[in-house]
Parts: C-alpha cells; structure tokens; sequence
C-alpha cells in the first residue's frame, strides 16, 4: 500500500518532468533547438538523480524505491546502509552532472549517472561479504 506521503512525492515528480517536457517542446520552435534540448534533457536527468537520491535514506522495506538487491533483501542492516550510502551518492553524483554540463561537458551526466548505479551495488555486495567472514 503507498502511503499519501510517497504518493504525493511521486505526483510532484511526474509533474516536473511533464513541465520540463513542455518546455522542451516549446522550445523545439526556436532556433539552435538541439543544442538547448540536449543541454536541458541533461539537466532534468542530473536533478532527478538529486531528488531520487533525497528519496533513498528515507524509503521503506518494500516500497516502490527501494535497491533489491539479494544480499541487500536478505540482511535489514545492509539494507538500510545501502539506502544511507545510494542516497548521499546520488546527491554527489547529480551535483557533478549539474557541473559538468555548465562546464559544457555533456557526457559527465552519463558517467555520473552510471557510477551513480554501480556504486550503492558494489558498496552492499562488501558490506554483505564483510559480514559473512
């Protein structure tokens, strides 16, 4: 069962990228489109990975956001770790994008985005080795 709080939160998100995704479309009308869409489809991405990475150390077990992985199922403990840690990666992940693409960098969102994935896995699989010895 979601809770009126998660849902109220997944509502806002929906709504931003449908506005974001407007403007998109509006601006696709003026000239040196792609370079505009391309630069803000890219930051859309790099704040969503903020706001799912404020999201993280919040959730609960069993929610719609939640990292599921086995090891990560099986031990509460590194469950919740894994969440603290995806959280506050993320975060750091999507300020560097936000960085990288007003330096003019658009790959970085890329790269952040898929060491934002890799991290919290790596980090629950040690964890999950750790405490098994």
């Amino acid at each position: 069962m979601i809770k009126k709080k998660e849902n109220q939160y997944a509502f806002r998100c929906l709504a931003f990228v449908l506005i974001m995704s407007v403007c998109l479309l509006l601006m696709s009308g003026f000239g040196n489109a792609a370079e505009w869409i391309g630069k803000i489809g890219m930051m859309v991405t790099a704040v969503m990975l903020i706001m799912m990475g404020c999201c993280f150390p919040r959730c609960k077990k069993g929610s719609t956001l939640e990292i599921g992985l086995p090891w990560t199922v099986q031990d509460e403990e590194n469950r919740d770790a894994t969440h603290r840690f995806a959280g506050t990666a993320w975060v750091v992940c999507g300020v560097l994008a936000l960085i990288g693409i007003n330096s003019g960098n658009f790959s970085a969102v890329v790269v952040f985005a898929v060491i934002a994935l890799l991290l919290p896995v790596v980090y629950s699989f040690r964890m999950s080795r750790k405490k098994k010895r």
